[in-house]
């Protein structure tokens, strides 16, 4: 265990007997003050103790009893070595290391929010250098005092995409420059609303693009249910995605009369809702979003759930 801890010595000073009017050991006799201190892996960690002996040709020999007093005394009076603390020095050391070099490496290294806000320049910047049908892209009349419009990419052959803008299912034809155009080239200003804009549909108008997100596919969750006072039952249903359109709702478990006519296309919010025939109902709403990708949903009388099917003929 010696090389975990234990003890050691360090000489502190030796003088000759006759200094301290000692006469009686041998001539060439040397008087020597150690310090012995416990260590960790051969470190001094605090000294416990001073001690006296005398050497002579190399070798160390213990004071005479009658010789005690006199060499106590000047061990008394002779100081400790600052290195009997070592162990206190190495973890100073260590310590002012440790914070030097992450203060360096701090200063070196973008904080987290510099790191997202870089990383949020870079995404919001290269966007728009390869459209493809996942896009959903946000843009406002910059000369209307509106809510601003949705155009989901439908289509990219070259320079030229096909979008359909928002509820009205038209689809238009659109230049991707100049939709690189009508975004805001600075990160900063765009969180700033300074805008750039341009006539991206031909028309005289001038949009700037808000917002460039990515969807995968529909997100449609159930808000809220309700039983009106003709007897109705109805579900408040949203969609945060890609639009789809709801093309028959199958009952797995339990009667529902829909009032509602499907094929129905859905974009945002909106009500299902007929004559609820039993407590407990369980069926599958089968839906394609615009580009004809099919899913399924399940649900029953308060929760949802969603699968991605191959094909969702019935």
């Amino acid at each position: 265990m010696t090389i975990v801890y234990g003890t050691k010595s360090f000489l502190l000073k030796k003088v000759a007997p006759d200094v301290l009017g000692i006469t009686s050991l041998t001539p060439g006799s040397m008087i020597e003050v150690y310090q012995k201190c416990f260590t960790l892996f051969f470190i001094p960690v605090f000294p416990y103790k001073k001690e006296v002996s005398y050497s002579r040709d190399g070798q160390h020999y213990n004071i005479p009893r009658e010789l005690v007093a006199v060499t106590d005394k000047y061990k008394a009076t002779v100081s400790g070595k600052w290195y009997s603390f070592s162990m206190f020095f190495v973890v100073a050391a260590l310590v002012a290391a440790f914070f030097i070099i992450g203060y360096a490496i701090k200063k070196s290294t973008p904080s987290l929010g510099e790191q997202l806000h870089e990383e949020s320049i870079k995404c919001y910047k290269n966007r728009l250098q390869k459209l493809d049908s996942r896009y959903v892209i946000f843009i406002q009349d910059v000369n209307a005092n509106d809510d601003g419009n949705v155009l989901y990419i439908t289509a990219v052959k070259g320079n030229e995409a096909t979008v359909t803008v928002d509820l009205d299912s038209i689809e238009k034809k659109i230049s991707i420059a100049a939709l690189n155009e009508a975004l805001t080239d600075d990160y900063d200003d765009y969180m700033k609303s300074k805008y750039e804009a341009k006539d991206l549909f031909g028309d005289g108008k001038l949009y700037a693009v808000l917002e460039v997100r990515m969807e995968f596919g529909p997100k449609i969750k159930i808000e809220d249910t309700d039983v009106l006072d003709d007897g109705r039952y109805v579900y408040q249903i949203c969609n945060e995605g890609w639009p789809v359109v709801i093309e028959n709702i199958k009952m797995i478990e339990g009667e529902m009369i829909w009032e509602n006519k499907f094929p129905l296309r859905m974009d945002s919010c909106m009500q299902l809702g007929g004559q609820k025939k039993s407590d407990y109902i369980e069926m599958e709403m089968f839906v394609k979003d615009t580009l004809g990708r099919p899913y399924k949903y399940r649900f029953s009388n308060t929760s949802i759930s969603h699968e991605y099917m191959d094909d969702v003929s019935e």
